[in-house]
C-alpha cells in the first residue's frame, strides 16, 4: 500500500484508507490508491478517475480512463451518467475496476452510488448502507443525481 501522507488536507478522512472493494469487480479509491503499484497490477485491469487530475505514472497492461468531475456534478450530470455506464460495461465484461477521486471520500462513492442503484438494481438505501460498509470515511450524494443540492 502507498504511504498516504497524513497531513494532506485533501486526504484527511481517507489516510491510510486502503482501496475499498465494493463489488467482485470494482473497488473505491483515492489517488494515493491509483499509484499503489503492487495494489494496481495485482488487482486492477482498469483506472477509472473522476477527479481533475491525471497519475505522474501509469502501469503497463493496466487501462486509464479520465473523466474529470466537479463536486457536485451540476452541469457536469451527463459525463458522470457515462462514467456510470462505463463502470457498468466493465462490470457486465468482468474487468477489474478501480474509481478514483483525489479523496475517495465524495465522487467516487457518488458514482458507486449511482451505479449500484441503476446496474444492479438495488434501492438508494441499500446501496449507500453498502458503500459506508465497506468505506466507512465515504459521503456519497444521491442528491448530486437530482440536481437539488442541500445546503451546508
Amino acid at each position: 500500500m502507498v504511504n498516504h501522507p497524513a497531513d494532506n488536507p485533501l486526504n484527511l478522512r481517507s489516510h491510510g484508507q486502503p482501496p475499498s472493494k465494493i463489488t467482485d469487480f470494482l473497488w473505491i479509491g483515492n489517488a494515493y490508491d491509483a499509484l499503489d503499484e503492487r495494489f494496481v497490477v495485482d488487482n486492477i485491469h482498469e483506472v477509472v478517475l473522476v477527479g481533475g487530475w491525471h497519475p505522474p505514472l501509469m502501469f503497463p497492461g493496466v487501462a486509464y480512463v479520465h473523466y474529470p468531475l466537479p463536486q457536485p456534478f451540476g452541469t457536469m450530470l451527463p459525463r458522470a451518467q457515462t462514467v456510470v455506464e462505463r463502470l457498468q460495461y466493465n462490470h457486465t465484461r468482468e474487468i477489474p475496476t478501480l474509481l478514483v477521486c483525489w479523496g475517495g471520500i465524495d465522487r467516487a462513492p457518488t458514482l458507486a452510488l449511482k451505479f449500484l442503484k441503476d446496474c444492479l438494481s438495488m434501492s438508494w438505501a441499500r446501496a449507500e448502507a453498502k458503500i459506508k460498509k465497506k468505506r466507512p470515511v465515504a459521503v456519497p450524494h444521491r442528491d448530486w443525481w437530482t440536481g437539488k443540492v442541500k445546503k451546508k
